[in-house]
């Protein structure tokens, strides 16, 4: 998946870490879990536990990256820690703290797949999907919705993409960026064959009826 060997070897010791990590929890040792969650982000990534709480994922992403680049790497990385981090904190109890790293975890996973097509399988996808099932219960950030969306999309899942752009144009009709977002969807839907659109259970006569809904906003 990823060619570098240096973030290959990174890669493969993380997932010793995961292991050694389920064990523990399987061992309702939390405190040692959360502990070595805490030691892999300084270990691997120089974060300490404090940043991780307080900085939005988009600053975290840039601590770890250079020169305006985006380590994919790393960043991976990010992504799987803030979930296993997210996990101990519902399973201690900690819901909002809980809340707040997934959708973290979320928004660098969905980052990562939309600007690295070779992610685009169904491990990561399976990885968000988690998550996504995970935070259902909660009022989603309007970046992350917006994630969400594009998300969708890349996976095929065009009428899953189409109820989020209008889950957000419910409360936010005034959002120009998004209507205009929705109406280039449309657009990219209308090339696509009988066949795809079937597959994602959007047929054209709705793409159609979607584009045309837009004018309402």
């Amino acid at each position: 998946m990823i060619k570098n060997d240096y973030t290959s070897i990174m890669l493969n010791e993380l997932y010793i870490t995961l292991d050694k990590l389920k064990k523990l929890k399987k061992e309702k040792n939390l405190d040692k879990s959360m502990n070595l969650i805490n030691d892999s982000l300084k270990q691997f990534l120089g974060l300490r536990f404090e940043t991780i709480d307080i900085l939005p994922y988009k600053d975290l992403m840039s601590i770890i990256s250079s020169s305006g680049k985006i380590n994919i790497g790393k960043s991976i990385i990010l992504s799987e820690l803030l979930k296993e981090k997210a996990n101990l904190y519902e399973l201690k109890g900690e819901s909002i703290k809980s809340f707040n790293i997934y959708i973290k975890s979320l928004n660098i996973f969905i980052e990562l797949i939309l600007r690295e097509n070779k992610l685009c399988t169904q491990e990561f996808f399976s990885k968000i999907d988690d998550i996504i099932d995970i935070t259902e219960q909660y009022e989603l950030p309007l970046y992350s919705k917006s994630l969400l969306f594009e998300y969708y999309e890349v996976k095929g899942e065009y009428s899953r993409a189409e109820d989020m752009i209008f889950e957000i144009l419910d409360k936010n009709n005034d959002n120009k960026e998004i209507i205009n977002k929705a109406k280039d969807f449309y657009e990219r839907l209308k090339c696509k064959s009988e066949e795809e659109l079937e597959k994602g259970n959007l047929p054209l006569d709705e793409v159609l009826d979607g584009l045309n809904q837009l004018n309402n906003f």
